[in-house]
């Protein structure tokens, strides 16, 4: 359609850093379609970075509305909460994009990250360990897993996560 070929050209713009020319495409296509995904999503970016997290956040409670398993637009719910000042609020969107996500390591990372953070180290490797059973030997997973053991002083754990590591022989693992 030519709103999606609209936003295609809107994110290009943007990769070659023509916000002006991107926020005017997205704002076309909102004319059109007030409730397009794609375009909540890309404002939301916008809000967010310019502190109108009210507006990004009931942009994005739309998109979800209109797309209840878009985990792209919950990550981004989570950073306007963030930046509103309601760290529940963000954590509970972290957990149902990892939800949404299938457990993509990205999303389980970020959410891990929080709860440690939090010091809630049992769900942040209940959720890493969720994460593994989906990307094996993800080396970015392992390194926050390790993280976890190491924070809850689980020498074996910690060491069992080290030779996964090292067995990978690849540079990023070692």
């Amino acid at each position: 359609t030519t709103n999606a070929i609209k936003l295609q050209l809107a994110s290009m713009l943007q990769q070659q850093s023509n916000q002006v020319g991107s926020q005017r495409l997205v704002e076309e296509v909102l004319a059109e379609e007030e409730t397009n995904v794609g375009a909540l999503k890309m404002q939301a970016v916008w809000q967010i970075a310019a502190d109108q997290t009210d507006e990004a956040i009931s942009g994005l409670r739309l998109a979800l509305d209109n797309d209840p398993d878009d985990a792209n637009a919950m990550l981004l719910l989570s950073e306007a909460y963030t930046r509103a000042g309601s760290h529940e609020l963000s954590r509970d969107f972290l957990a149902l994009a990892v939800d949404a996500s299938g457990n993509a390591p990205a999303e389980t990372i970020r959410y891990a990250n929080v709860l440690i953070a939090d010091d809630r180290l049992r769900p942040a490797e209940d959720a890493l360990l969720n994460a593994l059973r989906i990307a094996p030997g993800n080396v970015d997973i392992l390194a926050v897993l390790g993280q976890v053991y190491l924070e809850m002083e689980d020498t074996p754990r910690t060491t069992q996560v080290i030779d996964t590591l090292r067995n990978q022989e690849t540079e990023g693992a070692i």
